[in-house]
């Protein structure tokens, strides 16, 4: 049961992710539209990985901290214990909830 759910949240994190994009010329409320299609799609597979994680007020800025975190080089080990220690959880929600930073939020980053 708990693979299917991994394998729903990548499914989501791939399908809502796909839906915005990335164009350097876009009008401002273009980019707002993709950020927000980036934290819609974080927050549904966070649902997935555990529904109290997608109601905490940090969740989005959690996950930011992991795109900084990946865009600084940090290895692997590292972001995912940040992230645990971040978001109060084990080692294997951790992973999960790198995965869908790096789907959603800040995919050139991983």
């Amino acid at each position: 049961m708990r693979a299917r759910h991994i394998w729903v949240a990548a499914a989501l994190v791939g399908a809502l992710a796909g839906c915005g994009g990335s164009d350097d010329t876009a009008e401002p409320a273009a980019q707002t539209t993709t950020a927000s299609t980036g934290e819609a799609a974080f927050l549904a597979a966070l649902k997935v990985i555990d529904p109290q994680l997608a109601e905490r007020k940090s969740a989005v800025d959690d996950a930011e901290n992991i795109c900084l975190d990946l865009k600084q080089g940090k290895d692997e080990v590292t972001v995912a214990k940040n992230a645990a220690a971040r978001f109060e959880v084990d080692n294997a929600k951790a992973a999960m909830i790198v995965g869908a930073a790096k789907g959603s939020l800040c995919p050139s980053a991983g």
